[in-house]
């Protein structure tokens, strides 16, 4: 069996995809300090798997994410809480 083809128990890992989408147009992605991306974002990954993102954006807060992979989920849409200046 090749390695990453299933679980301990032999079963296929079943995996979907997410397009994660900021309101505010495009943002950097990234994934444990690495630049994977930019919005729109697609983001595969096992069902059920948790998986941690930072979206960036100049003049705007970083925007840490944690996205739950679930059936049936097709986007992820967040917003900057604070951009431009106060």
């Amino acid at each position: 069996r090749a390695a990453g083809a299933g679980d301990a128990a032999g079963e296929a890992v079943i995996r979907r995809s997410v397009v994660i989408r900021v309101i505010e147009g495009e943002a950097s992605v990234f994934r444990d300090g690495v630049r994977v991306g930019a919005t729109p974002y697609r983001l595969e990954a096992p069902l059920g798997a948790t998986v941690s993102l930072v979206l960036r954006r100049d003049g705007c807060d970083d925007l840490p994410l944690r996205v739950r992979i679930e059936e049936g989920m097709g986007e992820f849409i967040e917003s900057f809480r604070r951009c431009g200046r106060p």
